[in-house]
Parts: structure tokens; C-alpha cells; sequence
């Protein structure tokens, strides 16, 4: 359960049509995570997910008004890193393939209890903590604490927004290189677009926190994440 802990600051929608079925797994997930989002349509899936931004997905396949796949399509789109977990009835292995190629962490066949998500929320733990170091040092001498969503500068702990964590997750996965603000507008407004006021605010916001020399500005092409 160790391997857990680092959930309790992330969130999880759980997007289930059959009531009972969502309730027992909100029940489990609220042991597990800091917030737990519950819907019964992929409609409202996908408006929640632009909301919450959360950080995994449980979902069901056969949903009314937006199937799970198609909703997993959409949101591997904008959002490829995010962790998703299928959780059906149906164990054909049409299903199990389309799976495979939207990338899903793992296929679990219901019904499903507290003991089938250990297996595959340990892999998943591991994986965040192999992609994102537990502590991340910048140039300015921040320390971004990766699974507390916060940053410690100059002896004052600051908090993450959404945005703010989304934002230096692209960074730290674009490791080295110049981030574009196309993809900056990808990840965050999911392809809409984003003013440069409003780009440029959210920088300088998170300049405040992690120090101006974390964030290099290259005029026309974009921003760059500096690392010890």
C-alpha cells in the first residue's frame, strides 16, 4: 500500500453508466484518491475531463451517448500520457485489442473489488514514479515536489494550480527541448486557443513560484524548462 501513497494528491474520474456499479467503485477509489469524479455518460465524461483535468480514468465501454472508446480516442488526442484503465463486462478479444491500441494501463473484466486494482495501480505507481523524479531541482533553486503537487523557493512552499502542474508536466516530458505554444494549447485547452496575454499570465505566474531562470523564453518558438 506504500505505493499508494503518492495517489492521494492526484484525482480520478470513474465513468460508469450502471449506478450501483459506479458507486461501489467511488467507495474504493475515495480510499485511494485526494478526488474522485463520478459520471454515467461519455458526454459529460468528456466535459468533466476538460474541467477536473484529472489525473486517470476508469471506464467503462458500453456507455450511452459516447461510447468508451470513442471517448478514449478523443482524449488520447490531446492528452497521451494520462493513465486509463478499462473496466467491462465484455472479455472479447475485439475489445481487449481496440484496448491495446489506445494505450489503456490495464482491461478489467467485472465485477471488480479492491484487490484487482492493486496489481495494476502498483504498475501504474511505479510507472509515474520511473517518468517524474520524487523531487526535481530547477536552476533558479526550486525544488519541485513532484507527488505533492507543490514547489519549495526561497523557504516558501507553494502550491501547484492545474494548469500550473499540467503545464511542467509537458515541460519535464519535452525534457531539453523548446515546447511549442501549439502544444502548450494542445494540453491545456485541449487544441482550442489560448491569447498570448493568456499564456504568457500562466508563465509568469509559474515563474513566480519555481523563479524566472527556471522558464528560458525563446521569441517565435516557445519556452524551455531549466534543470540542474
Amino acid at each position: 500500500m506504500e505505493n499508494f501513497l503518492l495517489f492521494r494528491n492526484m484525482s480520478v474520474m470513474v465513468v460508469e453508466d450502471d449506478i450501483q456499479a459506479a458507486k461501489h467503485l467511488q467507495e474504493i477509489m475515495d480510499n485511494i484518491f485526494a478526488e474522485v469524479h463520478l459520471v454515467h455518460d461519455g458526454e459529460a465524461a468528456l466535459e468533466l475531463y476538460y474541467e477536473k483535468k484529472p489525473d486517470l480514468l476508469l471506464v467503462d465501454i458500453m456507455m450511452p451517448k459516447k461510447g468508451g472508446f470513442e471517448l478514449i480516442k478523443e482524449i488520447r488526442m490531446h492528452d497521451p500520457l494520462i493513465k486509463i484503465v478499462i473496466i467491462t463486462a465484455h472479455s472479447s478479444h475485439e475489445y481487449f485489442r481496440e484496448a491495446l491500441k489506445l494505450k489503456t494501463e490495464d482491461y478489467l473484466i467485472k465485477p471488480v473489488g479492491f484487490e484487482d486494482f492493486i496489481e495494476v495501480f502498483s504498475s501504474i505507481s511505479k510507472q509515474f514514479q520511473t517518468r517524474y523524479p520524487h523531487l526535481l531541482s530547477l536552476l533558479s533553486g526550486a525544488e519541485i515536489h513532484w507527488f505533492e503537487k507543490s514547489v519549495l523557493y526561497e523557504n516558501q512552499r507553494y502550491n501547484l494550480t492545474k494548469s500550473e502542474f499540467k503545464l511542467l508536466e509537458l515541460f519535464v516530458s519535452k525534457k531539453n527541448q523548446i515546447v511549442s505554444k501549439d502544444a502548450i494549447e494542445n494540453v491545456l485547452y485541449y487544441g482550442g486557443s489560448m491569447s498570448e496575454s493568456a499564456l504568457k499570465s500562466l508563465i509568469n505566474k509559474l515563474r513566480q513560484k519555481i523563479g524566472k531562470s527556471s522558464i528560458e523564453t525563446y521569441s517565435g518558438y516557445g519556452y524551455k524548462l531549466i534543470t540542474q
